[in-house]
């Protein structure tokens, strides 16, 4: 497929591995489910999501940067035009969702702040590294919109040590590996 991205990001195959992994991971469920694609940049996870998952989905985009909408837009327009999609412009510490979701599914920055190789672009540095927060306080703030029973599944770098301190939590589970990467899920009871 042939998406529409901005020069300073290009998608890389973790987004179709983490698509793949949480289809496994929610294919048993049989009705229509609300999904959260966190950090979506020009939509590929989400859009992958929506084209493979074959139930209903209601699917909501949120990303911190402007200079994705244009690409996201016609991403969502070009790919799942029928599926009911929302799109938010927001920093996650500024998402104010009275909604929640049965399925949050980010591939968020892999580094945390001053760690990495750091761009010249700025943009592609709020791609690859945390902005002001963490991995664990990002998490706590996506947790907050996950409906009892709700999943959210999301890739690490294991670079990133804050990784540790999530999979001390009795709720998080690895799912996949590869090389220096993980996809976690974060089970939240009914």
């Amino acid at each position: 497929m042939e998406y529409q991205q901005p020069t300073f990001y290009h998608f890389s195959d973790d987004s179709i591995w983490l698509v793949e992994k949480t289809i496994e991971q929610i294919s048993n469920i049989n009705r229509e489910i609300s999904v959260l694609d966190l950090g979506a940049g020009c939509g590929i996870v989400g859009i992958e999501l929506a084209l493979k998952y074959t139930k209903n989905i209601r699917l909501s985009f949120l990303e911190k940067q402007s200079e994705f909408q244009p690409f996201l837009e016609e991403n969502i327009n070009n790919f799942i035009s029928k599926v009911e999609t929302k799109t938010y412009i927001k920093d996650i510490k500024d998402f104010d969702s009275k909604y929640k979701y049965d399925v949050i599914i980010s591939n968020p920055p892999y580094f945390e702040s001053g760690k990495g190789r750091p761009s010249p672009s700025l943009n592609r540095n709020t791609c690859r590294t945390f902005q002001g927060i963490g991995l664990i306080q990002w998490f706590e703030l996506a947790s907050r919109f996950i409906n009892k029973g709700g999943r959210f599944i999301f890739l690490v770098h294991k670079s990133n040590q804050e990784h540790l301190e999530l999979l001390e939590k009795e709720n998080i589970q690895i799912l996949d590996q590869r090389d220096d990467r993980l996809i976690l899920e974060a089970l939240y009871k009914e």
